[in-house]
């Protein structure tokens, strides 16, 4: 079976809609949602309003909780056969499909009307506009790559 890693932002409201219906065709779908998943909330919650000088940001990078979150997310990516990066996000999900880009990952980006383009999209092997395309792209690749045993 296929294995998704899907990068976006937690603000993005395609997510929860693009991760149930690869899940319903049978994928298996990493979600950094669930069970709570890691937010910086959990180890500040005045995050959005600090400043944090590179100690500081070092240090709560380095919290218990913020240590358990990168190890589930990095362990989901590398176990990954695919990542979808969704926009709009941010720099935590554009570092997570070019990390999947240099591990020989099949990536995807799901680019909706009204992004702004940009150079560098050149790395990934497929651009869709359509959760339908998405799909397909999907199959299309599980086609050529099929997991024995």
């Amino acid at each position: 079976m296929m294995k998704i890693y899907v990068a976006t932002s937690w603000k993005n409201w395609r997510h929860k809609q693009i991760v149930k219906a690869l899940i319903d065709k049978g994928y298996h779908v990493y979600d950094f949602k669930a069970n709570g998943g890691f937010h910086w909330s959990h180890v500040d919650p005045l995050y959005k309003t600090t400043e944090y000088s590179a100690k500081e940001f070092n240090n709560i990078l380095n919290h218990p909780l913020a240590v358990r979150g990168y190890n589930r997310d990095m362990d989901a990516l590398n176990e990954s056969d695919i990542c979808v990066l969704v926009l709009p996000c941010g720099r935590s999900s554009h570092l997570e499909l070019g990390y999947a880009i240099g591990a020989r990952k099949y990536s995807i980006i799901y680019f909706p009307p009204g992004e702004p383009p940009d150079l560098m999209y050149g790395m990934v092997d497929k651009i869709v506009g359509t959760l339908p395309e998405l799909i397909k792209a999907v199959k299309d690749y599980e086609g050529r790559h099929i997991r024995k045993g």
